[in-house]
């Protein structure tokens, strides 16, 4: 605590100089305002920030703990990230796993897994609202949500140009053109992304060597907005985008944890595997969306309607899981790397039409001072997923597994907001929802890769949950103190009904019924030193009942979704904005996060490895069943803290504006399993950045070179745990060169 001490009185030592804070603008309670004015926790990432995370190739993972409270994690490469805020997260890989936190690209909720992969580029800003979101954006934010809004179209012609090449063959090139098409009532917005990188990963599978085997990728998308007034009341803005992914898929890495503790063995590498289905390591993704957002004001009113259609087109991943090859199971030797292969296992998880629409109508208006809107919302979303197994041992690269899941979800609600009180001194609102959800699913196997053992096909089974539920809030804001102002919230969330059918090893179908939060928070935020510094801060305290949790692999090798009796959760954060003085600006943050699973009788399988030639070590206490009592136990991939830090310096001179950045996200420990072992959790992460660049005097032109993972930190960011100690691993160091030009007409 004594360098943080001394870093705040440094803070207020600082002299007074002219410059202050630009206000931070932010649409949490889906209307403009500014930060210190909403009465909650909102975590802000804005453009620069975000490009500099996303440096090198880096995916949305690039994200993570880069503000207060939240992680992210993938087991699908580029595809289906998982989010987790104050520690609420769901670690289900299945294509049709929901999540606690929802995810919001410029206004509309992209609901499945794949869909929230859609790359960031010309992104304006990522606002982050912790807690429960229930009453404004319902269904699925009992943690909270991420929410991106993308550059929009403006009445000033401009262009904006970035291209850079780094280590391991990568290129990224991002294309933005504005213009208006006519004096005043339209304006055009088209925005690309080319993001490439080299294969980097070395296979030495005996007598299958072949150096950059694996790790690449090709990544492509675009965005064209539209805006046009076609009366002078009314506006309308039109969103077609697009993706189109071929690379690689996570790289399992067999049999990299010593047993008896979580560190790497002797020779360990990133950079190198021995997979015998190497070559048949694919990831593609299709997507295409069209949003159109109409805004009529009538007097006093505004009428805002907001369409989303999002097709997956076509998304197929296939991996080799077990990390290794052979198998002693099938008596094939040699099996490695390591003591050996357990069993072998490669799969495929396709996800074949879908299609996403949704539906927002609202009205929103004031009385006096006192804001006011209500609303309708719609979903639908319909999917089917394929998933496959592959025999890499007898039959290489052989179908021997066939699972087929279709589901449609429906979901409805009613929701409006008022404030109750709004003045000078006090500003109490409070908002209702009513939500409606339900979901039809069937799910089938025709084929099992247990056909040795007797099992074959099974199904179809169908279920059908569906539920009403209402979520609130209530929240007060006051000023405190001159330039201070403090805030109470009460949020209850709920996630609808969850289904998880993945049948490859299993012959049920498994429902989580419905879960519901309810969250208190306190906070204060305040503009100090004369508005050059922006200080937050929050406590809170949450309790999620019924919380739908996924026990996944194991000895039982399976997925099964189940409702524990309570989730409890606590923490702070502190986050702030410091513009120190005319070249120098600070900005940083810190959270700490306790959660608690809570249920007496909540038991779990260990790992699968733990009587094979590999095994891991549970300290969990055992039941004669053999599972383990996890009540009491954090939840997986949840780090009590996250810390981060950004500074920036810029020096004018004779030639330019010379800038030097640099930015860190530190976590603490993580477990990657419900049960506690001492193998499978990672005892915490830094990742670094820095950039030295030079904007040239009277241009546009900004050259940079840049590194990322500076201090090449070698993370764990999951596991597998029904075969081997297999593990996951965070991206490496990279570096590179960018040059950025932007032109602007008056």
């Amino acid at each position: 605590m004594r360098p943080l001490f001394a870093f705040v009185l440094l803070i207020f030592s600082v002299g007074a100089f002219p410059q202050t804070l630009e206000e931070i603008v932010v649409t949490a309670k889906k209307r403009t305002q500014s930060i210190q004015d909403v009465g909650m926790s909102v975590g802000v990432m804005l453009d620069e920030d975000i490009d500099q995370a996303l440096q090198g190739g880096i995916d949305v993972l690039g994200l993570a703990n880069r503000l207060p409270s939240l992680h992210i994690e993938s087991s699908n490469g580029r595809l289906a990230p998982r989010f987790y805020v104050r520690g609420i997260g769901n670690v289900d890989f299945d294509l049709n796993a929901s999540q606690p936190i929802s995810f919001i690209y410029d206004d509309v909720i992209l609901e499945n897994p794949a869909a929230k992969s859609f790359p960031l580029f010309d992104i304006e800003r990522l606002e982050l609202l912790r807690g429960p979101q229930g009453t404004l954006f319902g269904r699925n934010t009992t943690g909270g949500i991420l929410k991106f809004d993308s550059k929009k179209p403006t009445s000033q012609s401009s262009s904006e140009f970035r291209v850079s090449l780094g280590a391991r063959n990568h290129l990224r090139a991002d294309v933005a053109y504005n213009r208006p098409l006519t004096d005043s009532d339209a304006n055009f917005r088209i925005a690309l992304m080319a993001n490439t990188m080299g294969d980097w990963i070395d296979n030495r599978t005996p007598g299958r060597e072949v150096s950059d085997a694996l790790g690449g990728f090709e990544d492509y998308a675009f965005r064209l907005l539209f805006e046009f007034q076609p009366t002078g009341a009314t506006d309308v803005l039109l969103n077609l985008h697009g993706r189109m992914l071929d690379g690689t898929p996570t790289i399992f890495y067999a049999n990299a944890i010593r047993p008896g503790s979580n560190e790497f063995v002797d020779g360990f590498g990133r950079d190198k595997v021995s997979l015998d289905a190497f070559d048949q390591h694919f990831q593609e993704s299709r997507q295409l969306g069209l949003f159109a957002t109409i805004k009529h004001k009538l007097e006093d009113i505004s009428l805002i309607s907001i369409t989303g259609i999002h097709s997956v087109l076509r998304q197929i991943s296939r991996g080799d899981v077990d990390g290794g090859y052979g198998s002693v199971f099938g008596g094939i030797f040699p099996s490695g790397p390591g003591p050996g292969i357990p069993f072998d296992a490669q799969t495929a998880d396709a996800l074949d039409d879908h299609l996403q629409i949704t539906q927002e109508f609202r009205l929103e208006g004031k009385f006096g001072l006192r804001h006011w809107l209500v609303g309708f919302y719609a979903f639908r979303e319909d999917l089917e997923i394929e998933t496959f197994n592959f025999d890499t041992v007898f039959a290489p690269h052989t179908q021997n597994g066939y699972v087929n899941q279709v589901q449609e979800t429906n979901a409805y609600a009613l929701f409006g907001t008022i404030d109750l009180v709004s003045g000078t001194d006090w500003t109490v609102s409070s908002g209702l929802r009513l939500s409606a959800d339900s979901k039809k699913f069937t799910a089938f196997r025709t084929q099992s890769p247990l056909s040795f053992l007797g099992i074959g096909g099974i199904g179809p089974i169908s279920v059908n949950p569906s539920d009403t539920v209402v979520t609130w809030d209530v929240s007060a804001e006051t000023e405190v103190l001159p330039n201070v102002n403090g805030y109470a919230r009460v949020a209850k969330g709920h996630r609808a009904p969850s289904i998880q059918g993945r049948l490859l090893f299993q012959d049920t179908v498994s429902v989580g019924d419905t879960e519901s939060s309810l969250s208190l928070e306190a906070g204060a935020k305040a503009m100090l030193l004369e508005n050059r510094l922006r200080l937050h801060a929050s406590v809170y305290n949450y309790r999620v009942d019924d919380f739908q949790i996924t026990k996944i692999g194991g000895a039982a090798n399976v997925n099964e979704l189940i409702n524990v009796a309570k989730l409890l959760g606590s923490g702070a954060e502190i986050e702030f904005d410091w513009l120190v003085n005319e070249s120098w600006s600070v900005t940083g943050g810190m959270s700490v996060n306790l959660t608690e699973l809570s249920d007496s009788d909540l038991s779990v399988n260990g790992c699968g490895s733990a009587n094979l030639l590999s095994g891991c070590t549970v300290t969990d206490p055992q039941l004669p069943s053999g599972e383990y009592l996890i009540d009491g136990n954090s939840l997986y991939n949840s780090p009590e803290r996250i810390m981060n830090l950004s500074v920036r310096y810029v020096k004018p001179t004779n030639i330019g504006n010379i800038e030097l950045a640099t930015d860190w996200a530190i976590r603490s420990s993580l477990r990657f399993t419900l049960y506690e072992s001492l193998e499978y959790k990672d005892d915490g992460a830094v990742e670094g950045g820095a950039r030295i660049g030079i904007e040239f005097t009277n241009t546009r032109h900004r050259v940079s070179f840049y590194v990322r993972n500076i201090l090449d930190d070698e993370s764990m960011i999951g596991s597998i745990d029904f075969n081997n100690l297999t593990s996951m691993l965070n991206a490496p160091r990279t570096w590179g060169i960018e040059y950025r030009h932007a032109s602007r007409k008056e």
